[in-house]
């Protein structure tokens, strides 16, 4: 995988922009096991229609990831 922190940007950007095995780009929100989105998170999420999710683990998110790669699917719209 490549990735690319956005944890800086702010704005309620996601954390996370990761490639990747099958060359997708995706936005990932990387939050501690009930912790809320912020106000500014969620108007991002609102508004951004592409392949992204909110992952509470590291696990999680590399599943997501494993599982758009097998399937070789494009992940445009797949959002978890």
């Amino acid at each position: 995988y490549e990735l690319f922190d956005a944890f800086r940007l702010g704005y309620g950007w996601p954390d996370l922009y990761v490639r990747s095995k099958s060359g997708e780009w995706v936005w990932i929100e990387v939050k501690m096991p009930g912790e809320p989105m912020t106000e500014a998170e969620a108007r991002w999420w609102k508004r951004y229609d592409g392949p992204g999710m909110i992952a509470y683990s590291l696990e999680q998110a590399l599943e997501w990831l494993n599982k758009m790669d097998e399937g070789g699917q494009n992940a445009s719209g797949n959002r978890i």
